[in-house]
């Protein structure tokens, strides 16, 4: 790995953070999702098939979170899935037309779309070039950033990131443990793949933590390590956890980490401002 990049941030911004989504939950009770429902839970079978029937969607929480960053004045990048190839790939379709939808509107309100990367594709150039060339079709634009499902990567990732035509990654963090991983608080560059470090993932959080409180303890840690180091930190809150009745204080906690994160006066954006902000030597 390489040395950490030094970021000159904006004026008066003593360091930065960059909000993030991957979209894994999408349709709580399309075909795919209540049959898994029913299987975890049989007794509710006919609930289940009932909101199926009636399309009821929790999950869809993309309008919720524009409202809310918005309000705050910060945009986020949205990493969707292009196309399902394992068991473990988000059971959602980039086909759908409300999906195109609503990554156009996402767009056109200023947040990035970038890709996730399916389970299998993190060393399979042919499935990543599919992926991003699906992605960039419904967009109409290019697409420069991506994280892989799972957070798959091997030493050959970097190389095939980088010839499918992606600026940036954001793959380079834990599922086991929030926090800097390998003590890299800033981006830095692998080949000539600019890898954008994760450092707070929703579930890893809430598994580490015994409770909301603790939870919150350890994210305000990290922040304030962030503000030391005039560093970058990067947090990723699933797009479905912010049905509240399933996740119980996880969207509530990200508030109270975008309240903090306005009240230090913090640099909030897009992954994709940070190559730019390489680019043009910062502001």
């Amino acid at each position: 790995m390489n040395k950490e990049i030094r970021i000159k941030w904006p004026k008066n911004k003593k360091f930065a953070a960059c909000l993030s989504h991957d979209v894994d939950l999408v349709f709580k009770y399309n075909l795919i999702g209540s049959l898994k429902e029913v299987k975890n839970n049989p007794k509710r079978a006919l609930s289940i098939f009932y909101k199926f029937a009636t399309k009821e969607n929790p999950y869809w929480q993309f309008e919720n979170i524009m409202k809310l960053e918005k309000s705050y004045g910060f945009r986020s990048t949205f990493f969707f899935c292009a196309k399902r190839r394992h068991i473990k790939d988000p059971y959602y379709s980039i086909k759908n037309n409300k999906i195109q939808n609503i990554i156009k509107k996402l767009d056109e309100e200023g947040f990035e779309i970038g890709l996730h990367g399916s389970y299998l594709s993190y060393n399979n150039k042919k499935y990543l070039e599919e992926e991003k060339k699906i992605l960039e079709s419904i967009l109409k634009k290019k697409v420069v950033g991506n994280r892989q499902h799972f957070l798959n990567f091997s030493k050959s990732t970097p190389k095939i990131l980088t010839e499918t035509g992606f600026i940036y990654d954001s793959t380079f963090g834990s599922a086991k443990k929030v926090g800097f991983k390998d003590n890299k608080c800033l981006p830095f560059y692998n080949g000539s793949l600019l890898e954008i470090p994760m450092n707070v993932m929703d579930s890893t959080l809430f598994n580490q933590c015994k409770s909301y409180d603790n939870a919150w303890e350890k994210v305000k840690i990290l922040i304030d390590i962030a503000e030391k180091k005039s560093a970058l930190i990067t947090f990723n809150w699933h797009h479905g956890v912010f049905y509240e009745p399933e996740f119980g204080g996880w969207g509530k906690l990200y508030i109270r980490i975008l309240k903090c994160l306005k009240k230090k006066n913090a640099y909030v954006g897009t992954l994709e401002n940070i190559p730019k902000l390489l680019k043009n030597g910062g502001f």
